[in-house]
């Protein structure tokens, strides 16, 4: 049976208005269970949410700074955010914290996660098989998003963010992981993404190998977007995607001046250990610095600079 839980901080204050520093604490146990927050004023605020069993649902929003947000869900099928407006895990402010932990099952998803302000941080953690991160999202300024996936088949589907010295780091262990996008738009930004195990980069389609690729083969016309890859894109100045894959059959691409932007100073540092890896990296700017590495054999790598 379905319960759904709805609570604010005005609620919890006892007054009209949300008091600064006000509490949301939410524990559900069952399956298919909906726990809704909303902490629309005030500083300082916390909210916790804890639900164990299958297929529940979690929708959190605070506004303000310095606010404190927690969602911990155990076993499988179970979501936080939704794609719609308003139903997805939201901070406005600055100096603000979300943690997201998936624990113990698969299929577990992270919708929607969105950060506007500075200084805030979102970190997510998703343990098991098949999970999934569809789209978070930072506009602000010195931001950091940390996913961490582990065990094999998860996406990070899509991780973006807006303005300027921000971080987004992405550790994916095991096999068959995949990140179609991650994305910086400004200057000083930095894209860090760590994968061990195998066959990352193409998710459980493994077309895009370079199996039976001709050592020859430097047509970049067959490369870059045409291929199945995790992919980063930075466009700005400035800035750093530094990946590091441990495994066989790794699939990535790294864009740093894209789509008619152009970028200048940005550096790519990737390093593929063990065999039969795909890289392809292009900058589009000037005064670019591309270091890849690769350990192994049957490897491919295409660097492509152009102003």
């Amino acid at each position: 049976m379905k319960k759904t839980i709805l609570a604010t901080a005005a609620v919890l204050a006892m007054s009209g208005t949300a008091m600064a520093g006000s509490l949301v604490d939410i524990n559900q146990l069952g399956v298919d269970n909906v726990a809704s927050s909303a902490q629309l004023t005030g500083n300082g605020n916390e909210a916790h949410i804890r639900q164990a069993g299958d297929q529940n649902r979690s929708i959190s929003k605070q506004d303000g700074s310095g606010n404190y947000l927690r969602v911990r869900q155990s076993t499988s099928h179970n979501a936080v955010g939704d794609a719609s407006a308003n139903t997805e895990l939201s901070q406005t402010g600055k100096n603000n914290e979300a943690y997201v932990d998936q624990m113990g099952g698969d299929f577990n998803k992270v919708k929607k996660a969105v950060q506007i302000g500075d200084d805030n941080s979102l970190k997510v953690k998703q343990d098991g098989t098949a999970n999934l991160v569809a789209d978070t999202r930072q506009d602000g300024k010195r931001n950091a998003i940390v996913i961490k996936q582990n065990d094999d088949q998860n996406e990070v589907r899509k991780a973006v963010q807006d303005g300027n010295d921000n971080t987004l780091n992405v550790t994916q262990a095991s096999y068959k992981n995949l990140v179609t996008t991650a994305e910086s738009h400004g200057n000083g930004n930095a894209i860090n993404v760590k994968q061990n195990g195998s066959w990352n980069g193409q998710g459980n389609n493994l077309n895009g190998t370079i199996s039976g690729m001709p050592v020859t083969e430097a047509n970049f016309s067959l490369h870059g977007a045409t291929r199945q890859a995790s992919t980063v894109v930075q466009n700005g100045n400035s800035n750093t995607a530094k990946i590091n894959e441990n495994g066989f059959g790794q699939s990535f691409e790294i864009y740093q001046g894209f789509g008619g932007n152009t970028s200048t100073g940005s550096t790519v540092v990737l390093t593929q250990n063990d065999a039969v890896n795909y890289a392809y990296a292009q900058q589009t700017g000037s005064d670019h610095t591309a270091n890849i590495t690769q350990g192994g054999h049957l490897n491919r790598v295409f660097v492509k600079q152009a102003n």
